[in-house]
């Protein structure tokens, strides 16, 4: 059944000519491979010097418009694009000036809040890179000051003062810890 259908194709193609049916498929014959290519519709008596016509003259103006107005869009686009950016510059410098103040006010406070054996315990804190055990800190700093209470209230005050970051058994000493030094 399917080469009965696939010989009818190729005869009702034959007849509007041009094209050959062969078994693997169709092809253009020899005299449509030889014929000129198409040129564009409404193009055939087209001479490239001759005036437009009016209704040409008033589509090519229309585009040209269009086009012109694109360029404006766009040129716009950019300003408003490096508005933002510029603006987006100025309020993230603002805030950088507001950290950096709030920092200076923070170390003043710390520095004032802090005793001087809390200042002393987070000197040798940072003096140990990476995590330290409590029970190191406890060890070491037992003979200093003797009560654990005074020793917790110390590691209290240095973690809500984010100093140090409490990490369960152990502490690591924060960048803003590191700066107060």
């Amino acid at each position: 059944m399917l080469v009965n259908f696939h010989e009818q194709i190729g005869e009702y193609i034959q007849r509007i000519g041009n094209i050959e049916a062969t078994t693997s498929g169709l092809k253009l014959t020899e005299s449509q491979r030889q014929q000129p290519a198409l040129a564009p519709v409404g193009s055939e008596n087209r001479d490239e010097t001759a005036p437009l016509s009016a209704e040409q003259e008033a589509e090519l103006a229309r585009v040209r418009a269009q086009f012109e107005q694109l360029q404006r869009d766009v040129e716009a686009n950019r300003w408003a694009a490096g508005a933002w950016q510029t603006a987006f510059n100025d309020v993230s410098n603002r805030l950088q000036q507001k950290e950096m103040e709030a920092n200076f006010w923070r170390f003043i406070y710390m520095g004032i809040y802090f005793a001087p054996v809390t200042h002393a315990v987070l000197r040798w804190m940072a003096a140990h890179t990476g995590r330290l055990p409590k029970a190191y800190y406890n060890a070491v700093w037992a003979g200093a000051v003797p009560s654990q209470a005074e020793r917790d209230a110390i590691i209290n005050a240095l973690i809500q003062n984010q100093a140090v970051e409490d990490q369960g058994d152990s502490v690591v000493v924060t960048d803003l810890g590191a700066r107060l030094l």
